[in-house]
């Protein structure tokens, strides 16, 4: 399990993205499935139940086809509202539930995979920003953010670096500075 999770969180951004999406969009495919099948049984179970009750003619069309027809079935109140909620689900759940599993695939993908490096970044560039370059970026996947972390890390290093040499040239030079105005004060003296 600690090896799939490795590869998941070395996996590129594109890549999880992808699986995030088709996983979270084969889950909508099912659920909408699920609902729309139920829906369909809850509303001709109702229906089988008036067709019952109901008395059935049969025309002939002239051709020697038979046709069934049923007079309009009057339904009840809370039937005619169990049907107007199965067919609101029939046609609403689809994008329903697209919709919020793009939208929970998309939250899921942003807090796993870019949350932390993002405020990683933020931080770091707030405190360079601050000419604060004692800290240190470490952020352990190998993908994507992963190696722009490492290259904000090589950064901020060879920044702390420059800033040593221009303070160690700022000293020698007021040591330089000092020895000349030593120098120069002696013999005048």
């Amino acid at each position: 399990m600690a090896r799939i999770k490795k590869v998941l969180q070395n996996l590129s951004i594109r890549k999880t993205f992808m699986l995030y999406m088709l996983l979270f969009l084969l889950l909508a495919t099912l659920l909408s499935s699920v609902s729309i099948n139920l829906a369909e049984d809850v509303e001709t179970q109702i229906n089988l139940a008036y067709a019952n009750s109901q008395e059935q003619y049969t025309l002939n069309n002239g051709e020697g086809n038979v046709i069934l027809s049923m007079p309009p079935v009057e339904y009840s109140a809370a039937d005619q509202k169990v049907i107007n909620i199965c067919k609101f689900v029939e046609i609403g759940s689809i994008p329903i539930f697209f919709g919020g599993c793009i939208i929970v695939a998309a939250l899921l993908f942003y807090h796993n995979k870019l949350k932390k490096p993002i405020e990683l970044l933020s931080g770091a560039s707030a405190k360079i920003a601050a000419s604060d370059l004692d800290f240190h970026i470490f952020y352990e996947n190998k993908d994507e953010m992963g190696q722009l972390c490492s290259s904000f890390e090589s950064m901020r290093s060879a920044l702390e670096e420059n800033n040593r040499v221009n303070w160690r040239s700022v000293e020698e030079r007021k040591r330089l500075n000092a020895a000349f105005a030593h120098d120069l004060r002696t013999p005048l003296t």
